[in-house]
């Protein structure tokens, strides 16, 4: 039993000996030697490094520089060509940084999913590359507002975007309403069992643990209400901005409207005048005016 002890020890110090071996023979670090740049990306929030690796390597490579992800072996230290993609998604907005040696811009969007990381990458690289920006206006016109979308697109887009946020306020609302009933119920429900058990035992200890737990019960429920306010109170602003949008669509229309009787009647105004000049010119006086001139001429 003892050798067998022994030769499984020989046999395992000889595969970590040759391990370590065959780890000094790694392949150096690659460096970017054919123009070719690399990047890097750091992702936070609801995207992963994949998709945000998949956007940026296409949008960066069509206007900037081409990119490719990092080899397995790593990166040079002395590598100076690497770009660095980090996403930060939070509050309904999605923030895109892109640093490199000659390339440092940012840009953001309240769209979520794919639809926002890539309008941040766009919005990024739109103000990082003003040489660049009629290209991209060119290829991604409809993403940016900055490249001069038609406002009713705009003012759509918009609406769409308060929609959804709207429904995620209520949801979460409807969460939290949730919640606080059912931490309201719990604490009833240990109040009650605390009640009963004191009766039936009178035991200082369990007094203290109950009443600890209820107080950590009215402290959880205190802040389950304060967040729900505060939710109402982002709705009641989302609401109020949505109407305030439909009050001025509807002016806008009002005023469009308007405009065109104006003109109706300014042409119809013109075009009488240029009946009567032509009346005048032909030496024909119109019916209307005869009629006038012979009810003057009676009454005298």
């Amino acid at each position: 039993m003892k050798f067998i002890k022994i030769t499984y020890l020989v046999v395992f110090l000889t595969a970590i000996f040759l391990s370590s071996c065959t780890s000094t023979k790694t392949e150096p670090t690659q460096t970017s030697s054919t123009g070719t740049c690399y990047l890097t990306v750091m992702a936070r929030g609801e995207y992963d490094e994949l998709s945000v690796s998949s956007f940026s390597t296409s949008l960066i490579s069509k206007f900037h520089k081409r990119v490719i992800e990092p080899p397995a072996s790593g990166i040079s230290s002395t590598e100076e060509c690497v770009y660095e993609v980090r996403v930060d998604s939070r509050e309904f907005t999605t923030l895109v940084t892109i640093s490199g040696k000659d390339l440092n811009t940012s840009g953001d969007s309240k769209a979520s999913g794919n639809e926002g990381l890539q309008e941040s990458i766009l919005r990024a690289l739109y103000n990082g590359l003003s040489s660049k920006r009629e290209e991209i206006c060119q290829s991604y016109g409809e993403k940016l507002v900055e490249c001069g979308v038609d406002h009713k697109k705009l003012e759509k887009k918009l609406k769409d975007v308060l929609d959804v946020e709207e429904k995620q306020l209520q949801e979460e609302i409807r969460l939290l309403e949730q919640d606080v009933n059912t931490i309201r119920q719990d604490r009833l429900r240990i109040e009650k069992e605390r009640n009963a058990e004191i009766q039936r035992q009178k035991d200082e200890a369990t007094k203290k643990r109950e009443e600890e737990r209820r107080i950590s019960r009215e402290k959880e429920e205190k802040r389950k209400q304060e967040e729900l306010a505060r939710k109402r109170a982002e709705l009641k602003k989302k609401q109020e901005e949505k109407e305030r949008i439909r009050r001025i669509e509807e002016l806008r229309i009002q005023k469009e409207k308007l405009e065109r009787e104006r003109e109706e009647n300014e042409r119809r105004r013109l075009e009488e005048e240029r009946k009567q000049r032509e009346f005048e010119e032909k030496g024909y006086v119109p019916y209307d005016i005869r009629i006038r001139g012979l009810i003057g001429s009676s009454s005298s």
